[in-house]
């Protein structure tokens, strides 16, 4: 057996079988559009111009859609590590969560991956911004 990734040993499988996405339309403060997540769905990494990690506080724009998803809750910080949190979506007139769906967070030694739920409708998607571990 050849190991490539020797960090990842005894992670979760989400750690290293993700999608990835560097959306720059996708970060907090983006302007709205017709943009979605129905094609998202599964476990994400966030990279590059995207950011690192979905927002935690209700976001100021739009995400490249019309209802802007939000994390209602913690990552996790030790690796290896899941939380089960709220992804809430805020909608046209500014309710900070509309809808709701859940959403877990792996920690994956040096980054996070988020399991995208399927939107309640569209356009809707989860805002990402650059996130730092301590």
């Amino acid at each position: 057996i050849k190991v490539t990734c020797n960090h990842c040993l005894g992670l979760p499988i989400e750690c290293t079988n993700h999608n990835v996405s560097g959306d720059a339309t996708r970060r907090v403060g983006s302007g709205k559009g017709n943009l979605c997540d129905r094609d998202m769905v599964g476990w994400m990494r966030f990279v590059d111009r995207a950011g690192t990690a979905v927002v935690r506080k209700a976001p100021t724009g739009r995400c490249g859609g019309l209802d802007a998803g939000w994390i209602l809750g913690v990552y996790p910080t030790e690796p290896g590590a899941t939380t089960l949190s709220t992804l809430c979506y805020v909608d046209e007139i500014g309710n900070p969560c509309s809808t709701s769906k859940p959403i877990r967070t792996t920690h994956c030694g040096d980054f996070l991956v988020f399991e995208i739920p399927a939107p309640p409708d569209c356009p809707t998607r989860a805002c990402t911004e650059d996130y730092t571990f301590n």
